[in-house]
């Protein structure tokens, strides 16, 4: 059975366990000293260029590719953002997206979150510290898609 390391009080063991060497099941609880939160997608501190922009939070990279080519003025509205909130906010309201963007969101992710972290050694160093551990992010809303 894996070791499950405890970051809040969402911890759920054997949930899609893979049998690693240890379970991650972090919250994104960014209001505490979470010592997992640059896990998240709204860890902030660690701007990162990806598609030809800087962008403040791997959240704010991910929401505005829903309105790429297809409505700029929302596009620098959710890259100007200050809060990875809004920007999540204003990328799920969209009132058009990217007609593609059901077959490439998973790209989209893969690509924004691999940037995140290979462009900050230290983020580089902390993810890769993890080890074979499995990353889950619990969440109390139950998340489907991506928690």
């Amino acid at each position: 059975m894996a070791k499950v390391l405890e970051t809040n009080k969402f911890t759920y063991e054997g949930v899609l366990n893979k049998n690693p060497d240890v379970l991650i099941d972090w919250f994104d609880d960014l209001g505490t000293n979470n010592p997992l939160s640059f896990l998240s997608n709204f860890y902030q501190g660690s701007p990162f260029e990806c598609y030809g922009k800087v962008w403040a939070t791997s959240e704010h990279a991910y929401a505005a590719q829903k309105v790429y080519g297809v409505d700029e003025e929302l596009y620098e509205r959710i890259a100007a953002s200050t809060d990875p909130q809004e920007a999540k906010t204003l990328g799920r309201t969209a009132p058009i997206i990217r007609h593609d963007w059901e077959e490439i969101k998973y790209a989209v992710m893969k690509t924004v979150v691999a940037e995140k972290f290979l462009s900050n050694p230290i983020l580089t160093d902390a993810l890769l510290g993890t080890g074979n551990a499995y990353l889950q992010e619990g969440t109390f809303w139950y998340d489907q898609g991506w928690g």
